[in-house]
């Protein structure tokens, strides 16, 4: 696996930027009262950080470390609400996706390699980089998008 940065490492020329655009979608994420609103706005404004092709959202609500839940990806036959079902969705155990949570930090990696017994691997395969970006409540990293 590549070496991991922070998202202020890997943009320290425009971060001043960067972390205008976080803030207001921040800002706007919080007057939303809909949870599925909330991940329009997140959308909308964090692809002007970084164009990216797939999206992917997991979530450890509820969950003892290192379980963890793939609540969105375009690899889904069909998309789930998390809120609604949460029954419906996968719990996976340990693995890349659950260093990232638990880590509570945001991340870069470049050239992502993926262990041959990575938990979530049918989710993962075909990404070459990443860009974790964690959702906190409470403090801490209950949420995460990717």
């Amino acid at each position: 696996m590549a070496t991991n940065e922070t998202f202020l490492d890997r943009h320290a020329d425009d971060w001043r930027k960067n972390l205008d655009l976080v803030i207001q979608t921040m800002r706007e994420m919080s007057s939303e009262t809909e949870p599925q609103a909330m991940v329009r706005a997140f959308s909308r404004n964090i692809q002007q950080l970084r164009r990216y092709q797939w999206t992917m959202a997991i979530s450890r609500r509820g969950l003892i470390k290192p379980r963890y839940r793939v609540t969105r990806s375009h690899k889904m036959p069909k998309p789930i609400n998390p809120w609604e079902n949460p029954e419906l969705l996968t719990e996976f155990e340990g693995g890349l996706l659950a260093e990232l949570i638990y880590a509570n930090e945001a991340t870069i990696i470049d050239d992502l390699e993926l262990a041959d017994d990575e938990p979530a691997l049918e989710y993962l395969e075909g990404y070459r980089s990443l860009m974790a970006i964690p959702n906190f409540d409470g403090g801490e990293a209950l949420n995460m998008v990717l």
